[in-house]
């Protein structure tokens, strides 16, 4: 005779059909399962000595001693998930946080870096600009003026050779093999 038709002769009551779902565990996922509850418990249980007016509330004198400790022993288990929960975000702000940070010293650190270097190039202006050197668009400006002297006095040659020759020179020809 099973346990559940001896209890229901005593009391005179019919047993109830336990249904309940098969589900295949691997003994891993049992060993997981009952392993991550035992720590909620603790955790929860740890958390009733911080607020004993709390776990007062869990215990109830009109109930009988499996209800209040099955309520006792759900509780524990949902205030340590809470726990684990709430400690997961804190971690993870501080993360957050954390990262902010080195990336804001990182960034202020590459500011620093470049003020040196803008220091360097003024520094360096100024001592070209203290020893009087021309700059790029100085000798540009040079150029140009040399190039349209060159075509003046060109001009200004050939005007002198043709008038005393009387045929026109071409300019871009040395003279020797305009002959």
């Amino acid at each position: 005779m099973s346990v559940e038709k001896a209890k229901s002769k005593k009391t005179n009551k019919k047993a109830s059909p336990v249904v309940t779902e098969k589900v295949k565990q691997t003994p891993i996922e049992l060993f997981k399962g009952f392993a991550s509850k035992s720590l909620y418990f603790g955790l929860g249980l740890g958390s009733y000595i911080f607020d004993p007016a709390e776990l007062n509330k869990q215990i109830s004198f009109k109930k009988s001693l499996s209800d209040n400790l099955s309520n006792l022993v759900n509780s524990a288990i949902d205030r340590g998930q809470k726990l684990e929960k709430e400690q997961f975000d804190r971690l993870m702000r501080f993360e957050r946080e954390q990262l902010n940070r080195i990336k804001e010293l990182i960034n202020a650190r590459r500011v620093q870096m470049s003020l040196p270097q803008a220091k360097l190039e003024e520094k360096i202006e100024e001592v070209i600009a203290g020893l009087d050197l021309p700059t790029r668009q100085d000798i540009e400006r040079i150029n140009r003026r040399l190039d349209n002297l060159a075509r003046q006095l060109a001009r200004q040659n050939s005007e002198t050779a043709k008038k005393k020759t009387g045929k026109e020179v071409d300019i871009t020809q040395p003279a020797s093999e305009q002959a």
